[in-house]
């Protein structure tokens, strides 16, 4: 999806098997509309984006990607640094 103007607009869907989806839009009125005709389903309110971002062709999975870390957030093992080091040799 290519959008022209300077912002688009990003609804968080829930889908049936609870995984998130990303959805873009070019006007918040078309994201509203998608809310509003997919209500079944829990979702965010439109998140505005610049386009130059939401034009990125893997935009989508990238956002749900750190959507997904932001809901696995936890304090670092300390372990992890020993590890890190481990794959730089």
């Amino acid at each position: 999806m290519s959008i022209d103007d300077q912002t688009a607009f990003v609804v968080l869907q829930e889908g049936s098997g609870g995984e998130i989806i990303a959805h873009v839009f070019e006007s918040y009125g078309e994201a509203h509309e998608h809310r509003n005709e997919t209500a079944e389903y829990r979702s965010s309110e439109p998140v505005e984006v610049p386009a130059s971002i939401a034009n990125h062709p893997e935009f989508p999975e990238v956002a749900v990607a750190l959507i997904d870390a932001s809901q696995a957030m936890d304090y670092p093992d300390e372990d992890v640094d020993d590890e890190e080091d481990d794959m730089d040799e």
